[in-house]
């Protein structure tokens, strides 16, 4: 199955096992670039998310202690294609991309780990990996919204906010009484204690 998408294009797609492998490539690349300047790094978005259709672009975050690190990192970037996005609609995200052949392939969130942004991404991930029934359920909404938007990126992620805000909200408090949970998802809840 092929990677990316062409701009103001939404299509969903089956899973595809590769884009795991993808996303590892990519998460190697960047790990290669921020070195201990990131924190962590993680494969985010419906791509990460088994056996759901999703947009066949990749969806990785960077957790780094803040935004001032990427000041000696973007030539790095730019040199392996990833560039800062020219619109940068949220102030705690550093938004960059790869395209390739008019297609955009990977979507790379920078954002200050172990806050809003990074719990969010990684307990909606988390919690939707570990019940796959909601993760069925947002496929359906996912699908619905796609019909509904007329290629609109901004119709398509607002036809879905309401079930994210709600599985985030279920997932916070699924994982803070969880004791078996995995480290990066522990540490974070214990955070927001």
């Amino acid at each position: 199955m092929s990677l990316g998408l062409k701009k103001r294009i939404i299509e969903l797609v089956n899973h595809d096992p590769e884009w795991t492998k993808n996303a590892d490539k990519m998460i190697k690349k960047l790990w290669n670039i921020f070195g201990t300047n990131a924190i962590d790094i993680q494969h985010i978005g419906s791509t990460s998310i088994y056996g759901i259709m999703a947009k066949p672009i990749i969806d990785i975050v960077v957790g780094i202690e803040n935004f001032d690190v990427l000041n000696g990192l973007i030539q790095k970037l730019e040199k392996i294609n990833i560039f800062k996005s020219s619109g940068q609609p949220f102030s705690d995200i550093i938004l960059f991309s790869i395209e390739e052949n008019g297609l955009r392939t990977y979507n790379i969130q920078v954002v200050i780990i172990n806050e809003l942004q990074w719990t969010n991404h990684i307990v909606f991930r988390d919690y939707l990996n570990t019940f796959p029934e909601k993760a069925r359920e947002y496929e359906e909404i996912k699908i619905k919204s796609k019909e509904n938007c007329n290629n609109d990126i901004w119709k398509y992620n607002n036809g879905k906010d309401e079930f994210i805000k709600k599985c985030s909200n279920e997932g916070y408090k699924y994982f803070k009484k969880c004791s078996t949970v995995q480290l990066h998802i522990k540490d974070v809840m214990c955070n927001l204690s």
